[in-house]
C-alpha cells in the first residue's frame, strides 16, 4: 500500500550521521544500516564532546530575544509557578560568572575543534557543546523548572524524563530561551523525548522497561507532594524507574567496578569514593545541578552498557538505559562546567573519571579523549588556585599518567609531574597505576618527544649516540620486587600480579622504542613480544581469571607487532579471555589489531613485508579507543601535504579540502573546490627555466618503431573441479527427459504428426506460430558448427598506442577475474534452430521493424572460432549466458530438456577450458520464455511499473521454473564453470512487486541449492544494473536525498535482502504498493546469499529533486518521473557534460567509479565484480571505412580510465574488486539496434569476419602489464 501523511517527529536517538543529514535511522548496532547502505561513516550513538569556552553574555543576549517565544509557554494552571522560574533565572544569568581561561584550556579547546571531525564546524562556542547552559551564578546551576504536573498516558505529544512530564510542544518553546546548539541537538528534548509514536528500539526498551517494575502512567508521587506545598523533590524522587537503578548500582558494586581496574583492593576508589558522591547527588534536589549526579549518572550507564556487553549486545532494554544515563551524565556534567571554579572537592574531577569509565566500557571512539583534554584544562586551572593538593593529586596522577600513554599534549606547567618530586617511588605498586612506574612514564614521555621529531632523514651521528644511550636505561630498567609494605598487607598474588604487569610495560616499552624510534624491523622484535605477551598470560593464571582490566597500551603495542602465527594465537586467546568483563575497548582494540595482521599479511609480497606500522591504522576513527594527538596531527598534516603535491584525482583534492577543514566525511559524492590558474604539473619534478639553445643537424628519416603482438593464452596442464560431475548429481534432478526437436520454417508446407505428445514437434512448431514473430529472417550463413583455425601474426600486432595513457604503478591481485561478456539472444543466433523455442527477445516490444535477434553473430555455430580469437588476445575469463528456451523449450518443470542444447553448452565450455580461459556463465539474460505470459503475448507489450519491459517475472510459476532450470544447468555444468550469475540486471525487466519477489527467493534457492546440495566451491552471484546516481548540487539536501533515492530505489531493492538480510528499502516501499513483504523467516533464508556484488555500471547519472518532489511523484505513478521519481541528466551544475558522450546512454565517467565502488563493497560488505562496461563509440557505425571504425580511441579512454580507477579503488581505498569483464567481445545486437557498437571486435553484418579494434588489444596490453602470469 502506498504510505500516507503521518507527522514527523525529530529522532534524538538515532546515529550522528542520520541526525545531522536529518533522515531516520534504524538505530542498528554498532551502525546502523542506512550508513552502511549509502556507503558513508556511521558515527555511532554516543555523545559528541567539544570542551570549549562558554560567554554567559551570549547567554543572556539568547535570553533577551527569545523573551516574546517565553510569554507563548504560560499554561493557566502553572502561570505563576513558571513565571517565577524565569524570572529567578534570568538574575542568576545576569550575574557576573567567572569560566574558565588560561593558555593551556585556550590551546586544548584549539585542538579540540581541530581534531573532533565533524564536530567543529559551525559549534558555537559556549561551554562544553552538548546541551545548553542555564547559569546559576555561584550556586549551583539550575535545571529546566519541571512542566505542568500531569498525563495520563503517552499521548503524542507528551514526553518524560526523570524530573517529570511535560508537553513535548510547551517544552520546544521553551527551549527557545536557552542557547541554541542546534549542529549537535537539544539535550533535554533527547533526554525527555520518548513518545509512543517513536518506533527506534531505545524508545521503545525504555517504554518497555517503565512498564515492568513501575508504572509509568501514573502521577509521579513527588508531584503530588510539589502540589502539597512540600519541599522541592529530590532527584531520588525524579526517578521514575528507580527499580532499574537499583539493579546498574548493584552490577556496579559487585561487577563493573571491581572490573574498572586491574586489582580490587578495599580502597578501590570506585566503590569508596564513587558511591558517596552518587548518593550525595541524588538526595539533592532536583531544581538543582551538581558534578554528583552526573557521577550517579555515569555509574548507571557503565553498568547499563557492561550489562548490554556481556548479555552479547542483544537486550535493548540494557542498551536504552545506558544510553539514557549516559546522556543524563554528560547533561548535569556540563551544566556544571561554567562553575567549576567553585568546585573544593573531588566531585567534578570524579565526575570526569566516570564519564570516562562509560566512554571505556561503551568502546565508544573519540569521545574518551575530550575527557582526558577537558581534564588536562580543569587540571591546570585547579593548579593555578593553589588548592590542597590532597585534593588535586589522585586526579592529576590519573589523569596525566592518561594522557602521556596516550601522547595526549599535557600543560607545560603539569610537565612537572614527571620530575622526582611529582612522581614518588614505587608508583607501580599503587592505584590505578599498577605496572606503570615513574620511571616508564618519564621514558615514554621522551619516546614521544623523539617520534615526533626524529625522521630517518634527521638522524645525525650525534642523534643516534642520544638514542643508544637511551635504549641502554630502557634495558637496564628492568621492574624490580614490590618493597614492602606497598601492596596490601599478607597479599603475595597482588605483588605478583603487579609485578607481572610492570614487565608487559618494560617489554612492550621496548617493543615500541624499537619499532617506532630505531625502525627495527618487526622480525627483530619477536622474542621480546612473546616474553611480554608471556607475562599477560602469567597475569591471568596468577589471577585465575578473576582480574579486572589492566591499562591497554602494552596490550597495543605488543599486540599489533605480533608477527607470527604462534604469538598472534596467543593474543587470540588472551582477548578471548577477557571477553568475560564485557568492556567494548577490548573488541575495538583486538579489531584494530586483526586490522593490522591482515595488513601485514597482505603486504608478504612486497619490499616492506612484515613491516606495517600499527601506527597509520590508529588513527581511523573506529580505533580511537587508545591513539594520539600527535600522532593524529601528524598523519592528517602528512595527509594533506601529500594531497597538495599528488593531483592523481579529483578525489585528491577532495580528501586535502575534508582533512584541511576537519570533517571525516561528506554529504555529497562530489565536492566542488574553486580554483584559479593553470593546472598542476605533478609528474614534473623540475623544469628547465633557462632560454634553450638552437643549433643544426644533419636531417634523416631514421626512425625506430618497436612492434608487438598479444600474448595467447597458454595450454592448461590440469584442469579444476568446482563440484562433482554430473553423474553423481543426477539424484537432484530426477525424472529428467531429453529429446531433440528440428528446426522452424515458417514457408514449410509439411506439418508434424505427433500432435498428440503434448511436448513433441507439433506441439513445439505450434509455440513459433503463437509467438508471432515479424520479418522473420532466419537465414545464416551457417548451419553447422564451424571448425576454428589459428589466427596470423599479422592479426595480433599491436595498434600504434595513444600518446598519452595511464601511468600508475599498481598491479591486480593474482586472483583478479579479467575477461570479455556476451550473451545468447545478442551474439548466438539460431532463434529457431536445433530444438530452440521463442522468448521475449524475439518479439521484443519497441523492436517493431528493427532487426531482431534471429541471426545477430551467428555464434551459435562460430562458437569456437570466436573463442579462439579471445584465447589468442591473451583474454582469460569468458563470460556467456545460456538461453533459457534453448534448455527447456516447454519452460516449465516437468517438460522435456532439449538434448542439443545441453551439448552445445557442454561443448563450449570445454572449449573454453582446452584453449586454457576459464567459463563464466549467466543463467538468465532477458530472454524469458514466451509462456510466463500466459499464452498472451500482449502483455509484454505492457507498460511496466518498474522497469522497462514487462519481463513476466511476475508469474506464479516462474520462481519454482527457474529454479527447476537453474539446477539442470548446475547439475551439468557446475563442475566445470566456477562463476555463476542467476540473473542480469532483474531490475529492468521487472514489472511490479511481485516481479521482485519471485526473482529474490528463486536467487536464493539456486545459492542455497549450489552451496548446500551439490556443494559447490565456486562462487555463485547476481548482477545489476545501476548508473550510478550523483547528486547535481553536493550542497544541496534535496538532491542529496534524491540521490539516494535513486540508487536505493534500483540497488537496495535487491541488494537489501540479498546481501544484508534486511528488508526493502523505504524508496521502493513507497513506490511499488503491491509489493510482497518478506517476512523475519524470508529475510533469514534470502540474506547472505551472494558470493559477489555483480554490477554494470557503464555510466554516471546527475540526479537532482523532481518538480514535485520525491514522495509526491512516488504516490502518483502517471507522473513523468515515474518510477524513479528524480530528475535525471547527463550536465553537471556548471552545464558541462560528466563526460565524452557516446552512441546511447553511456558517457565516460571513470572519476565517479571509484566513488560507486566504495559504495557498493562498504554498504553490502561482498567482494564487487564488475560484470559488464563499455562504450559505443558516438557515430562508429556510420564510419564507412572499416579501419576507421577498428581505430577507437574513445572506447580505448573509456577502457583504460575505467581500469585505472579500479586500481585506485584497490589500493587506496582498500575495496575489494574481484574483476572486470568488458561488454562485449564484438559488436552485436543491441536489442532492435545496430548501431550502438559495444564491441572490442567489429563484425562485418554480411560476411561474419570479426576484426580487433584498438580498444581490444589495449585493454588487454593494459591488464597484461599489471598482473602476473595467470
Amino acid at each position: 500500500m502506498k504510505a500516507t501523511n503521518k507527522r514527523r517527529t525529530k529522532c534524538f536517538t538515532g546515529c550522528w550521521t542520520c541526525r545531522s543529514r536529518r533522515v531516520k535511522c534504524d538505530e542498528a548496532t554498532p551502525r546502523c544500516l542506512r550508513c552502511r547502505q549509502f556507503g558513508v561513516q556511521c558515527e555511532g550513538y554516543g555523545m559528541r564532546l567539544s570542551w570549549v569556552q562558554y560567554d554567559p553574555r551570549e547567554h543572556e543576549t539568547d535570553h533577551n530575544n527569545d523573551s516574546g517565544d517565553e510569554q507563548e509557554l504560560e499554561l493557566e494552571q502553572n502561570q505563576a509557578q513558571i513565571t517565577q522560574s524565569r524570572a529567578s533565572r534570568r538574575a542568576l544569568v545576569a550575574s557576573a560568572v567567572p569560566y574558565l581561561s588560561s593558555p593551556e584550556l585556550d590551546l586544548s579547546l584549539r585542538q579540540i575543534d581541530d581534531w573532533c571531525f565533524g564536530e567543529s564546524s559551525g559549534i558555537q562556542h559556549g561551554g562544553f557543546t552538548v546541551f545548553p547552559v542555564d547559569l546559576a551564578g555561584r550556586g549551583q546551576a539550575a535545571l529546566p523548572s519541571p512542566g505542568p504536573t500531569v498525563i495520563a498516558a503517552f499521548d503524542d505529544g507528551d514526553v518524560m524524563s526523570d524530573t517529570g512530564f511535560q508537553p513535548l510542544d510547551d517544552f520546544e518553546k521553551a527551549s527557545k530561551s536557552l542557547p541554541d546548539d542546534s549542529s549537535i541537538g537539544q539535550a533535554q528534548e533527547l533526554d525527555q523525548q520518548i513518545s509512543s509514536e517513536a518506533v527506534l528500539p531505545v524508545a521503545r526498551a525504555l517504554l518497555r522497561l517503565g512498564s515492568e517494575s513501575e508504572n509509568l502512567l501514573q502521577v509521579p508521587a513527588h508531584h503530588q507532594r510539589q502540589q502539597q506545598g512540600h519541599s522541592p523533590p529530590r532527584h531520588l524522587d525524579a526517578l521514575s524507574m528507580p527499580g532499574n537503578q537499583k539493579r546498574l548500582i548493584h552490577h556496579w558494586v559487585t561487577f563493573t567496578s571491581r572490573k574498572l581496574v586491574l586489582l580490587d583492593e578495599p580502597h578501590n576508589p570506585c566503590r569508596t569514593m564513587m558511591l558517596p558522591m552518587a548518593l550525595k547527588g541524588l538526595v539533592s534536589s532536583s531544581e538543582s545541578s551538581n558534578a554528583d549526579v552526573a557521577i550517579f549518572h555515569a555509574l548507571c550507564a557503565s553498568s547499563a552498557y557492561n550489562l548490554f556487553e556481556l548479555g552479547g549486545r542483544t537486550n535493548e532494554q540494557d542498551r536504552a538505559l545506558a544510553l539514557h544515563h549516559d546522556q543524563q551524565a554528560i547533561h548535569h556534567l556540563r551544566h556544571n562546567l561554567t562553575r567549576a571554579d567553585e568546585h573544593q572537592d573531588e566531585s567534578f574531577a570524579m565526575a570526569i573519571m566516570a564519564c570516562i569509565a562509560v566512554e571505556a566500557i561503551s568502546g565508544t571512539t573519540q569521545r574518551w579523549r575530550t575527557h582526558v583534554s577537558g581534564g588536562l584544562a580543569y587540571l591546570a586551572r585547579l593548579q593555578t588556585r593553589g588548592l590542597d593538593e590532597a585534593v588535586i593529586s589522585p586526579f592529576r596522577s590519573h589523569m596525566l599518567s592518561m594522557a602521556i600513554l596516550c601522547d595526549i599534549p599535557v600543560p607545560a606547567d603539569l610537565k612537572s609531574f614527571l620530575n622526582n618530586d611529582g612522581l614518588r617511588e614505587g608508583l607501580e605498586f599503587t592505584f590505578p597505576y599498577y605496572g606503570i612506574s615513574r620511571s616508564f612514564l618519564q621514558a615514554h614521555n621522551r619516546m614521544s618527544e623523539y617520534s615526533a621529531t626524529t625522521t630517518t632523514s634527521t638522524k645525525t651521528t650525534a642523534l643516534e649516540k642520544e638514542l643508544d644511550a637511551f635504549e641502554l636505561q630502557l634495558y637496564l630498567d628492568f621492574p624490580g620486587l614490590p618493597p614492602q609494605g606497598q601492596t596490601a598487607p599478607a597479599n603475595n598474588m597482588h605483588s605478583t600480579v603487579i609485578h607481572h604487569m610492570a614487565k608487559t610495560f618494560y617489554y612492550a616499552g621496548l617493543v615500541f622504542f624499537l619499532r617506532s624510534i630505531r625502525g627495527t624491523p618487526v622480525d627483530a622484535v619477536q622474542s621480546l613480544v612473546e616474553l611480554g605477551i608471556s607475562e599477560l598470560e602469567s597475569i591471568e593464571q596468577v589471577g585465575n581469571g578473576e582480574l579486572g582490566c589492566m591499562m591497554l597500551w602494552p596490550v597495543l603495542v605488543l599486540g599489533a607487532e605480533s608477527g607470527t602465527p604462534d604469538i598472534q594465537q596467543r593474543m587470540r586467546a588472551w582477548f578471548q579471555g577477557q571477553r568475560k568483563l564485557g568492556f567494548r575497548n577490548l573488541v575495538v582494540l583486538e579489531d584494530l589489531i586483526a586490522t593490522v595482521w591482515e595488513a601485514t599479511a597482505d603486504s608478504a609480497s612486497s619490499a616492506d613485508e612484515r613491516n606495517v606500522d600499527w601506527r597509520n591504522f590508529i588513527v581511523q576513527a573506529r580505533f580511537d579507543i587508545n591513539r594520539g594527538e600527535k600522532l593524529r596531527r601528524q598523519y592528517i598534516e602528512h595527509k594533506i601535504e601529500q594531497c597538495r603535491h599528488e593531483a592523481r584525482s579529483p578525489r585528491i583534492y577532495k580528501l586535502a579540502a575534508l582533512l584541511a577543514f576537519g570533517a571525516s566525511c561528506t554529504l555529497g559524492q562530489q565536492v566542488y573546490i574553486s580554483a584559479d590558474g593553470p593546472s598542476n604539473r605533478p609528474n614534473c619534478k623540475s623544469c628547465n627555466s633557462t632560454t634553450p639553445i638552437y643549433h643544426f643537424t644533419e636531417f634523416s628519416f631514421t626512425q625506430t618503431e618497436t612492434y608487438r603482438t598479444a600474448t595467447s593464452r597458454p595450454v592448461p596442464s590440469t584442469t579444476a573441479s568446482y563440484a562433482p560431475h554430473f553423474s553423481a548429481l543426477s539424484t537432484l534432478v530426477p525424472n529428467l527427459s531429453r529429446t531433440t526437436w528440428g528446426n522452424w520454417d515458417p514457408n514449410a508446407t509439411a506439418q508434424a504428426t505427433d500432435s498428440a505428445n503434448p511436448y513433441g514437434n507439433a506441439a513445439w512448431t505450434a509455440l513459433w506460430q503463437a509467438a508471432n514473430v515479424s520479418n522473420f529472417t532466419e537465414v545464416p550463413l551457417y548451419t553447422t558448427t564451424v571448425s576454428p583455425t589459428a589466427l596470423p601474426t599479422s592479426e595480433l600486432i599491436l595498434p600504434p598506442a595513444d600518446y598519452f595513457g595511464p601511468t600508475d604503478c599498481y598491479t591486480f591481485p593474482d586472483d583478479f577475474v579479467f575477461g570479455v561478456a556476451g550473451s545468447a539472444s545478442q551474439i548466438e543466433g539460431a532463434a529457431a534452430m536445433e530444438g530452440k523455442s521463442p522468448s521475449l527477445m524475439e518479439i521484443l516490444p519497441g523492436a517493431e521493424g528493427k532487426s531482431k535477434s534471429y541471426v545477430t553473430n551467428e555464434n551459435y555455430y562460430l562458437y569456437k572460432q570466436d573463442i579462439e580469437r579471445l584465447a589468442s588476445m591473451g583474454v582469460k575469463y569468458y563470460s556467456f549466458s545460456i538461453a533459457w528456451t534453448r534448455i527447456l523449450p516447454f519452460a516449465l518443470p516437468g517438460t522435456p530438456v532439449n538434448q542439443e542444447g545441453l551439448d552445445h553448452y557442454s561443448d563450449l565450455i570445454d572449449f573454453v577450458l582446452d584453449k586454457g580461459m576459464v567459463p563464466t556463465v549467466t543463467m538468465f539474460h532477458f530472454d524469458t520464455p514466451l509462456q510466463f505470459f500466459g499464452g498472451n503475448n500482449s502483455q509484454a507489450a505492457d507498460d511496466a511499473l518498474i522497469g522497462y519491459v514487462n519481463g513476466g517475472y511476475q508469474n506464479e510459476t516462474f520462481t519454482d521454473s527457474f529454479v527447476n532450470y537453474g539446477k539442470i544447468l548446475l547439475t551439468h555444468y557446475a563442475d566445470r564453470v566456477p562463476i555463476w550469475f542467476t540473473f542480469n540486471e532483474p531490475f529492468i525487466y521487472c514489472d511490479n512487486g511481485k516481479s521482485v519477489n519471485n526473482v529474490i527467493k528463486a536467487h536464493a534457492q539456486l545459492y542455497h541449492f549450489y552451496h548446500e546440495d551439490i556443494q559447490g566451491t565456486g562462487k555463485l552471484g547476481i548482477k545489476f544494473n545501476d548508473n550510478f546516481g550523483v547528486p547535481k548540487n553536493p550542497k544541496n539536501q534535496s538532491d542529496l536525498d534524491a540521490t539516494n533515492h535513486f540508487n536505493d530505489f534500483q540497488l537496495a531493492t535487491f541488494c537489501n535482502p540479498i546481501f544484508l538480510g534486511i528488508d526493502y528499502p523505504e524508496a521502493f516501499k513507497i513506490t511499488v504498493p503491491d509489493y510482497v513483504p518478506l517476512t523475519a523467516d524470508d529475510l533469514a533464508y534470502i540474506g547472505n546469499t551472494s558470493d559477489f556484488l555483480g554490477i554494470d555500471p557503464y555510466t554516471a547519472t546527475v540526479v537532482s529533486q523532481p518538480p514535485e518532489g520525491v514522495e509526491a511523484c512516488a504516490k502518483n505513478s502517471s507522473s513523468p518521473s515515474f518510477p524513479y521519481c528524480v530528475t535525471q541528466e547527463t550536465q553537471n551544475i556548471f552545464g558541462w557534460n560528466i563526460g565524452y558522450r557516446s552512441q546511447s546512454y553511456v558517457y565516460i565517467t571513470p572519476t565517479y567509479l571509484r566513488t560507486y565502488l566504495s559504495y557498493l563493497y562498504n554498504t553490502f560488505k561482498k567482494p564487487v565484480l564488475v560484470s559488464e562496461f563499455g562504450f559505443p563509440v558516438f557515430a562508429e557505425s556510420e564510419k564507412v571505412a572499416v579501419e576507421d571504425q577498428r581505430f577507437d580511441s574513445p572506447r580505448s579512454q573509456y577502457y583504460l580510465s575505467f581500469m585505472t580507477e579500479i586500481l585506485k579503488s584497490i589500493h587506496e581505498d582498500g575495496v575489494n574488486v574481484m574483476g572486470a569483464l568488458a561488454w562485449s567481445f564484438a559488436d552485436n545486437w543491441e536489442f532492435g539496434d545496430y548501431t550502438q557498437q559495444f564491441g572490442l571486435q567489429y563484425v562485418n553484418r554480411t560476411s561474419q569476419e570479426r576484426r580487433f579494434k584498438k580498444s581490444f588489444f589495449d585493454l588487454v596490453d593494459f591488464v597484461a602489464t599489471r598482473m602476473g602470469s595467470s
